[in-house]
């Protein structure tokens, strides 16, 4: 009853441990339990769940106390040796021990979390070739070592994060099925590689996206790439160096929707889907018919959106679109006019003409035009029927 007692405390302090002081008293437990077993109170020998209910605490408070992992990792060490010293024989780790802290260190953002976290992967592979059959990697525990390098400041993080998850791959291949790689595993390595800065960024993302598919055609539903995987690709697609890199963002997208047709609902695009391949093409700094073969790709973008029976444009892929017109059709051409009226019309119907429609709108048409289609209206006094439904916050950035 004694144990079950001091259990029972040390949990009540694991809810709060957002503060570091509810750690601390949760670890003076532990201790104090651990010091009277010594002195012959078998009641309150700690088990496995007193010590990872300390760990736990302290990766609860790891955005609040920045020293947590370490301290969390601290009584893991501390709970591994009672246990080969023979010292505590209920203090044995599992695999949830080494998670608790390889999650708060994947957490923390620590400059050290990548190296620190590979390195309990190697512990738990010796304990496990030790006998210690409980702590054996699994797929969520590497997953923890890809989410530290995806936080990573390191030039060479994206590419850690690739060779760790061919890595998964290879010993789930040579009979390892604890460690399949996952939808987390892939998509961590994707977004790792999008925010890389990486000039082949993008294109190193859209492999490991393929790879999903690809297993997914072959019958693998738990690979299925969501939303968020597609727009991260496209995204880094619309922002990156390459001249012609919104054929790849359309691509993406024509791959994404193919793939919610075939039945798998998580990938179905959004607004952002269309607005990123839209905003790839306006972005384009081609010359001649480049630029006309950009804006094509932009107007098949958006009328694919405009068909959708599921999405529809806002007034950022009205505002994108305007920006495409600005910026890929040749001045006074009679193209850059019809469309700059177009859009106007079907914005301001929609009620979707915003800041930074307006500001586009200045750039597309004639000082004369562009009185003819606001009909000499400042911002201020727009109608309200044209902006009803624009929500901006911030100031447009061109």
């Amino acid at each position: 009853i004694k144990c079950i007692f001091m259990s029972v405390q040390i949990m009540f302090f694991v809810y709060d441990a957002n503060h570091n002081i509810c750690c601390i008293l949760c670890q003076q437990i532990l201790i104090e339990m651990h010091d009277s077993y010594l002195a012959g109170d078998e009641h309150v020998q700690p088990d496995t769940q007193s010590f990872k209910s300390v760990m736990l605490a302290w990766a609860k408070a790891v955005d609040s106390e920045q020293d947590a992992p370490r301290r969390a990792q601290r009584v893991l060490e501390w709970m591994i040796n009672l246990y080969q010293t023979n010292e505590n024989s209920k203090a044995k780790p599992d695999v949830e021990c080494f998670e608790i802290v390889l999650r708060a260190w994947s957490k923390s953002g620590d400059v050290d979390a990548p190296e620190k976290t590979e390195h309990l992967i190697v512990w738990m592979e010796k304990l496990y070739n030790e006998g210690v059959a409980d702590v054996k990697p699994r797929t969520r525990s590497f997953n923890a070592v890809l989410v530290a390098w995806s936080k990573s400041p390191e030039k060479y993080a994206a590419q850690r994060a690739e060779d760790i998850l061919y890595h998964m791959q290879r010993l789930y291949d040579s009979g390892n099925e604890d460690l399949k790689p996952d939808a987390i595993s892939y998509g961590t390595v994707v977004s790792t590689w999008t925010k890389s800065g990486k000039q082949n960024g993008p294109r190193r993302a859209e492999k490991i996206l393929r790879l999903m598919e690809i297993e997914c055609d072959y019958g693998d539903s738990t690979l299925r790439p969501d939303v968020i995987l597609y727009n991260f690709v496209i995204e880094a697609f619309s922002k990156s160096d390459e001249k012609f890199a919104y054929k790849d963002a359309l691509s993406v997208l024509r791959r994404q929707i193919t793939m919610y047709r075939s039945g798998v609902n998580k990938c179905r695009p959004d607004i952002y889907s269309f607005t990123s391949v839209i905003a790839a093409c306006a972005s384009f700094s081609g010359h001649g018919k480049e630029r006309t073969s950009a804006f094509k790709a932009a107007v098949a973008t958006f009328d694919e959106l405009l068909k959708s029976e599921y999405v529809s444009p806002n007034h950022v892929t009205y505002g994108t679109m305007m920006k495409a017109t600005a910026r890929l059709l040749p001045l006074r051409s009679q193209l850059r006019r019809k469309w700059t009226k177009k859009l106007f019309e079907k914005s301001s119907k929609d009620g979707y003409v915003g800041d930074m429609f307006l500001s586009w709108l200045k750039e597309a048409a004639s000082p004369k035009h562009y009185h003819e289609l606001t009909r000499g209206r400042r911002r201020q006094n727009l109608p309200p029927e044209w902006t009803r439904n624009v929500i901006e916050r911030r100031p447009v950035k061109k």
